[in-house]
């Protein structure tokens, strides 16, 4: 949509965004499913950059994206707003992804419209630990995630415009690779797995449009668990993911 209209077939549009998130990565309470979060919490607040690329098709629009997070210092939380889990220093998260979209006409009534779709793309995430005790810890995922799409999208004007999103994705253990590696004080190497993890992933968005400038909010929940073997029983788990990243975004179409 270019100004409040939608895009003709065979035209696109490009959008160049920046912003700034908060990571929450959440303790575990308990292992069975629904998983609850808990304390200590590790935290983390970066910018990103991202562009995205959109082309309007006869019968659906096609949506390449890709963005990168600043690798930013993790700091943690014991529930009173005390760290005695990390040192700051050598303590980090880096996550970057490239998606795809495909969007389709649900439904329209006058200058409302609602699209559906499916979302897929490739995560990289890295984390590093650096305890107090000057053990630490770092994981890596590659991962490859699929799911559904939904947005709704209400033109005010020729200006103004607000469209809210929702997207569930899930990622397969036949489809991600993660690795764990735990060092002593000396930086030797006393444990090291690969593994596979199985998440879902919910995420929310809420943008309001003024004619090429975008400004988004948008809430990521991510939870799993990873073991050695392939599959979804979470028996032999060496990984979970409890995560919450909370981002605001400005985007600049051309």
């Amino acid at each position: 949509m270019v100004n409040g209209q939608e895009l003709s077939a065979d035209s696109s549009l490009i959008r160049f965004k920046t912003g700034f998130s908060e990571y929450v990565s959440y303790s575990q309470v308990k292992r069975s499913f629904p998983m609850n979060m808990g304390y200590p919490l590790l935290y983390a607040r970066t910018a990103s950059l991202g562009v995205e690329y959109m082309r309007q098709g006869k019968k659906a629009g096609h949506i390449f994206n890709g963005e990168i997070f600043i690798p930013a210092a993790l700091n943690s939380d014991n529930g009173r707003g005390s760290d005695f889990l990390l040192q700051e220093e050598g303590s980090y998260w880096f996550r970057s992804d490239a998606g795809y979209r495909m969007r389709m006409s649900l439904m329209r009534t006058g200058d409302f419209r609602i699209y559906h779709g499916i979302a897929t793309g490739m995560l990289f995430e890295r984390r590093k630990l650096n305890y107090q005790s000057n053990d630490s810890e770092i994981t890596t995922d590659l991962n490859i995630y699929l799911g559904p799409s939904l947005q709704a999208v209400f033109t005010v004007n020729e200006d103004w415009q607000l469209s809210g999103g929702f997207d569930a994705l899930f990622y397969l253990p036949y489809l991600n690779y993660g690795k764990i590696s735990k060092m002593d004080m000396s930086a030797n190497e006393f444990y090291s797995t690969s593994y596979h993890g199985f998440y879902y992933q919910t995420s929310f968005s809420f943008s309001v449009r003024y004619r090429r400038l975008m400004l988004t909010l948008i809430k990521n929940d991510m939870a799993g668990y990873a073991s050695q073997q392939y599959g979804f029983d979470k028996e032999g788990m060496v990984h979970f993911k409890l995560d919450r990243i909370c981002s605001v975004k400005l985007s600049l179409e051309l």
